[in-house]
């Protein structure tokens, strides 16, 4: 036991980059312990670098390097790519990953870690198919759905016999049926649907603290580094420009009106979207 617990402190950390107002809404107890359980999953040290929400490149790189001098790898969150090529000119040799979500990579020599819509909105399917019933499911995004993810969710929906009853809005689209909707999947700032009627179960796609979010909220898809750094760096050996990753569900078990079947539910979630099907 001695002597993995000093090779787990003797191996090279994973540095993630993040700010205050990150860490506000995320939660700083849940960062605690999100930093503990990843370390555990890669059997390394896992350490956030909390940088100034306005810090120019050269300061972001200097934090990282202030905390480890030579680190694993180092997750970036897409507002700080410029800091990720700062860092990645200084030390070409240390792997570097820019967290971009669901927005498009740029033309950058780094590697992009993207959000695998598809993938999410595949199980966000059958599981919105279980909270609806028998009303309509609405899925509201501040961004783009493009036809391929449209049908993953599709896909997912009549995978548990639910028929083809779905809108697919933007958040700047006027709604109104609200009686006739009975689950709301809401991806980026689509937080004005989540207050409209607390008795209509949400699925959210966010990182942000869940008891920060109404009782509405049952499932939520986190694609913060933490939820995708395992991942990421399974797949570093394949030499990969854009990495897709699929977000961590987290279902709230305490806000499921019907507990006995929050393992039925949980089984939805392990299920995976194929590509082909």
């Amino acid at each position: 036991m001695l002597i993995l617990t000093a090779v787990f402190f003797l191996r090279s950390p994973v540095l993630i980059v993040t700010d205050s107002s990150f860490e506000q809404i995320y939660g700083s107890g849940r960062l605690r312990s999100r930093n503990n359980r990843t370390s555990l999953e890669l059997f390394r040290r896992v350490i956030s670098v909390v940088v100034f929400e306005n810090a120019g490149p050269d300061l972001v790189a200097l934090a990282v390097v202030n905390t480890s001098p030579s680190p694993r790898a180092v997750l970036f969150p897409y507002r700080y790519m410029e800091g990720a090529l700062y860092y990645t000119e200084m030390f070409p040799e240390t792997p570097v990953f820019v967290m971009c979500g669901r927005n498009p990579p740029p033309e950058q020599p780094l590697t992009f870690v993207q959000t695998d819509t598809s993938a999410d909105l595949y199980r966000a399917g059958m599981y919105a198919a279980r909270l609806a019933g028998e009303k309509r499911v609405l899925v509201v995004s501040s961004g783009t759905i493009h036809e391929e993810q449209e049908q993953a969710f599709l896909t997912g929906v009549l995978k548990q016999g639910f028929p083809e009853d779905v809108s697919f809005l933007n958040v700047f689209d006027v709604f109104e049926s609200f009686e006739e909707t009975g689950c709301i999947v809401a991806i980026g700032s689509a937080g004005r649907f989540i207050t409209q009627d607390t008795s209509i179960p949400v699925i959210l796609f966010s990182w942000a603290d869940p008891s920060l979010t109404p009782e509405s909220v049952k499932l939520i898809f986190d694609d913060s580094p933490w939820a995708l750094a395992k991942e990421a760096l399974r797949k570093e050996r394949q030499s990969l420009s854009e990495i897709f990753v699929p977000s961590r569900p987290l279902l709230l078990a305490g806000r499921m009106e019907r507990k006995i079947n929050f393992f039925g539910h949980s089984a939805l979630l392990r299920d995976k979207l194929q590509k082909n099907q």
